[in-house]
């Protein structure tokens, strides 16, 4: 089916996963989409008695067979028949797309069946019926929501990078499947569906995962694994080359969202060796060994190695919180696409020893070497942490925007931060629990409402003088589903230095009250969801990832504008339904040369 287009009904809920091709008829809400483009499969090669050409033309038969939800994978209609020689080729072909492309998101892991007379794998769905299909749809749709924060005009090493520290800062190692605290249902644990749902997995789901969001963009990503090591990692392809990626390995930091390590990101083999990846057995879903594969150094002295911390896109860069406690800077770095190299921009600011220093709970006169500070980027702003405080830095100055209350400060020091819909969480600890430490005490999130640091900052650059400072509400949750506690045995336990007293250097200027105004409201125009000047179905793609969580239980996320300009239909309710109406406008758009807006193209259907 190479090369020509295919064809399949979906309910409406599957708008975010295809490119409409027909408007939505006015009484239903059924359309018909082109599937996305088949995979090139030509990467795998020959493998054992079967020919490059029966490979692909394999892995083809085996992606068709699960995108359409078949009962079992028939190899004879693509001309090949299972024989001893070939079946575990076989087999190991049809668990590489599984694990690696978003049609195996809902295929049961487990004991392969097959029938080698008949030359069919069966089939086993981790829902069925109806329910598959509305399931596929929801977890598509998380899919989706991870990528809706991807500029698609990134380079793919940008996308690496944000995938890579996006899975590290939102998800967690399923410590409490994997001391047996927990059993999980259809080995959960080792997949990306366990993954999404969970908000934590083993290796193997990060892996999962990371390929499946990886492929999702065309970038060519696989699994390795390591029977010795019982452990996998992935392997991607940059500008041509394999560079190896361990994004489980990289999130050693137990509970700690925002703390992110880059040592396992785009390595070399002898690199992933220093990184206790040190067993011979490496292979790929087919078998072949990758031990001793050609990588070349591009990435060796990048600036990522130098940064605990996730690095946050900002300002057309990227920027890194670099350097030590005495030294600690946030820098922005620049991707030059032609020479295939990363430039320092510029350094954004210094953050002062003072705020840069850990110390060991209880002890005044001891630290940790290495900073905890994590950066975030909201609505354009840079947030950093601090031990007992969060600052941003704006207009040229370090601004506290969030001090712990005394009550917090003798609950602990902020180990972890991270943004979500409309707040700011972030998480205290007594302890750095480093690898090794106790998986059994999760740490604690509270939160801190963005519209008030916002207005923190706005007071502080005294931009408008109307009303007065207001304090950030923080109200105590649990730990948000996604991160718990994480830890590996690659870690290195963190060294301290006592020293007789800590001098502090340059203070951050303090908070001042002044005169300020509530936050302008965003004007977004109907169906512009994410306010990109555009209607498309990346728009239609936000409204299903917000349908499916709220469908859940789970926070909408929306501002008031978006959910104003989400509800294409005014009726009131975010659903299926506008997403089908913005994909028939953005149809319409593509096919006519009459000029519609959306709200008169909706009132235009409802009265055929």
């Amino acid at each position: 089916m190479t090369g020509k287009q295919r064809y399949r009904k979906v309910i409406a809920a599957a708008v975010s996963v295809f490119t409409l091709i027909h408007v939505f008829p006015n009484s239903t809400a059924t359309a018909e989409y082109i599937i996305p483009t088949m995979p090139d499969f030509s990467y795998i090669g020959p493998i054992g008695k079967l020919t490059s050409e029966q490979t692909r033309k394999a892995a083809e038969t085996v992606y068709d067979a699960i995108y359409f939800h078949k009962n079992d994978i028939d190899f004879k209609t693509c001309g090949i028949r299972m024989t001893p020689e070939n079946s575990d080729s076989l087999i190991s072909i049809y668990r590489h797309v599984a694990a690696c492309y978003d049609v195996g998101l809902l295929v049961k892991k487990g004991t392969i069946s097959y029938i080698p007379s008949s030359s069919i794998i069966n089939l086993s769905y981790l829902y069925s019926g109806n329910e598959y299909e509305k399931m596929y749809m929801e977890y598509s749709a998380k899919l989706d929501d991870i990528l809706s924060g991807v500029d698609y005009s990134w380079s793919d090493v940008e996308k690496a990078l944000y995938l890579h520290d996006y899975i590290s800062v939102r998800f967690d190692y399923d410590y409490p499947a994997y001391n047996g605290e927990v059993t999980r249902q259809n080995r959960e644990q080792y997949s990306s569906y366990g993954m999404l749902k969970n908000g934590m997995a083993v290796c193997e789901g990060y892996s999962e995962l990371y390929a499946k969001l990886m492929n999702r963009l065309g970038i060519h990503t696989e699994l390795v694994t390591s029977d010795e090591m019982k452990h996998a990692w992935n392997m991607v392809s940059i500008n041509g080359s394999m560079y190896y990626v361990d994004v489980a390995w990289d999130d050693s930091f137990y509970g700690y969202s925002g703390i992110v390590k880059h040592t396992n990101f785009l390595r070399t083999g002898r690199e992933m060796r220093k990184e206790n990846h040190d067993c011979t057995d490496w292979k790929d879903a087919f078998g072949h060994s990758l031990y001793d594969m050609e990588v070349p150094d591009t990435y060796s002295s990048a600036f990522w190695l130098d940064s605990r911390a996730a690095i946050k896109p900002y300002e057309n860069g990227w920027a890194a919180i670099v350097g030590t406690p005495s030294d600690l800077r946030a820098e922005i770095y620049d991707y030059d696409p032609v020479k295939k190299e990363w430039n320092a921009e510029k350094c954004l600011t210094a953050i002062p020893s003072s705020l840069a220093t850990w110390y060991v709970w209880g002890n005044p006169y001891s630290y940790w070497t290495e900073s905890f500070t994590m950066p975030e980027v909201i609505n354009g702003i840079f947030y950093y942490s601090t031990p007992s405080a969060i600052y941003s830095y704006c207009g040229g100055r370090n601004i506290k925007v969030y001090e712990l209350s005394e009550d917090e400060k003798k609950t602990g020091y902020i180990y972890g931060m991270y943004f979500d819909g409309e707040n700011m969480y972030y998480g205290l600890d007594t302890e750095y629990h480093h690898v090794g430490k106790g998986a059994t005490v999760p740490i604690k999130y509270s939160s801190a409402a963005i519209s008030d640091l916002e207005e923190r900052i706005r007071a502080e650059a005294d931009i408008h003088a109307d009303t007065t400072t207001e304090n950030a509400a923080v109200t105590t949750s649990a730990t948000p589903a996604g991160k718990s506690v994480t830890t590996h045995k690659s870690e290195t336990t963190v060294t301290r230095r006592t020293v007789a007293a800590m001098v502090s250097t340059d203070a951050a200027p303090p908070v001042t009250t002044s005169a300020i105004t509530k936050l302008p409201v965003m004007v977004r125009k109907s169906g512009d969801v994410d306010n990109d000047g555009m209607i498309n179905a990346v728009d239609a793609s936000v409204i299903l990832s917000y349908y499916a969580s709220t469908s859940t239980g789970g926070n909408d996320g929306f501002d008031s504008g978006q959910r104003k300009a989400a509800d294409v239909n005014k009726d009131g309710v975010i659903d299926a339904v506008d997403a089908s109406g913005i994909l028939s406008y953005y149809a319409f758009l593509s096919t006519h040369t009459q000029t519609l807006n959306i709200d008169e193209f909706i009132d235009k259907r409802r009265t055929r």
